[in-house]
């Protein structure tokens, strides 16, 4: 497997509320990815980021659950309904807290077969010769403006409530996580990302990077780099990789 990840505080953020996962080495069935983007005064997103990302470690690791029960929906759901509350939980309890929540987008890998379990704004990329497909819906404001057809996706990366999300972890007792599963090609890429770097770096430059780089750690470098070059406006990660 080539991969590359990094994630990145930006050049306007005091804090990184980014987190991600990377798990390839407990396993030889499978390989676990993540992105996690919190929200949250006073370092709170980066506490309900890194609570997100810690559950799904717990249990993919500690657990070994491989993937024919992160296969089932109601299974995804059960662990999304067990992160959710811990870190809802969390936020009545310590008022400093309060009003925490993150995204949470993550795949599973197995012999060509992706699934993703997805809530927020952050996003799964395919990347090949036929061009860059988004696997991911959004849960944002703007997302759905352009789903009802009142403004375009050009005009969403320049909208003042394009940061606005309609549903993420923790913010509530309950959420629904999204889920996809994909049969890949190999010469598919495969992009997991933060909107630090959607809402700055077009699809097509993410595409023409990721190309230009034989090493995905370099090309991992580079997006971060262009997203920084282009006003860094908030934190930036993200995961490369092909099987």
């Amino acid at each position: 497997m080539k991969i590359g990840y990094k994630s990145d505080v930006g050049r306007i953020r005091e804090n990184n509320e980014d987190s991600l996962l990377v798990i390839q080495e407990h396993s030889p069935d499978y390989c676990v990815f993540a992105v996690a983007d919190g929200m949250g005064g006073h370092q709170a997103g980066e506490v309900a980021s890194a609570m997100a990302i810690e559950g799904l470690k717990k249990f993919f690791v500690k657990q070994n659950i491989i993937n024919k029960t992160y296969q089932k929906s109601e299974r995804i759901q059960k662990l999304i309904n067990n992160i959710n509350s811990n870190i809802y939980n969390v936020s009545l309890e310590k008022p400093e807290l309060h009003g925490m929540g993150t995204t949470l987008t993550s795949v599973l890998y197995r012999q060509n077969q992706l699934y993703i379990s997805h809530i927020g704004d952050s996003r799964v990329y395919r990347i090949n010769d036929e061009g860059i497909e988004q696997l991911t819906e959004d849960h944002s404001l703007v997302a759905g403006l352009i789903r009802e057809g009142t403004i375009t996706k050009e005009q969403a990366r320049s909208h003042p409530q394009k940061n606005v999300i309609t549903r993420a972890i923790g913010t509530d007792l309950n959420v629904k996580s999204d889920t996809y599963h994909y049969t890949l090609q190999d010469e598919d890429i495969i992009l997991l990302c933060t909107d630090g770097l959607s809402n700055l770096v077009s699809e097509s430059e993410i595409k023409h990077i990721i190309e230009s780089n034989v090493d995905l750690q370099e090309a991992a470098n580079s997006l971060v780099q262009l997203a920084n070059a282009k006003g860094g406006t908030d934190n930036i990660t993200l995961i490369i990789f092909q099987c």
